[in-house]
């Protein structure tokens, strides 16, 4: 199955959530990582009702899995090449919708937890 998407119900979505100039536009960088972390969060819209959840999970699972940008080279000066989605990205992506599968909250935490428990394993069998 495809990812379909819509950003049409984003404030000024036009001007934020594409770059570049007429015939040759992208995604924003952060409008682009929002609309796949739909699948790994299991939240398909955000809304002004579920914005706060939407931006919990996007934290937890960039804690689980890591950052949802990476840095092009020569941007950042310092050793990090990590960019975090921030709760301010995600309450400006208001109106973003996806066709992604939506999570109970239980199953959300499920998934986090295995991938947590397996990344540990994983390590202890390195010291073995």
């Amino acid at each position: 199955m495809s990812l379909d998407w819509g950003v049409g119900d984003i404030k000024d979505w036009r001007e934020y959530c594409w770059e570049g100039e007429e015939g040759e536009r992208q995604l924003n960088p952060v409008t682009n990582a929002l609309i796949w972390e739909t699948i790994v969060i299991g939240m398909n819209r955000i809304t002004d009702k579920n914005w706060e959840e939407f931006a919990e999970r996007v934290h937890i699972s960039q804690q689980v899995y890591g950052a949802l940008l990476r840095c092009e080279a020569g941007l950042i000066d310092d050793e990090g090449d990590e960019l975090f989605v921030l709760p301010c990205d995600v309450k400006r992506h208001i109106g973003l919708h996806t066709n992604a599968s939506p999570l109970t909250k239980a199953k959300f935490k499920t998934n986090m937890f295995k991938h947590l428990e397996s990344k540990a394993r994983m390590e202890v069998k390195e010291v073995e």
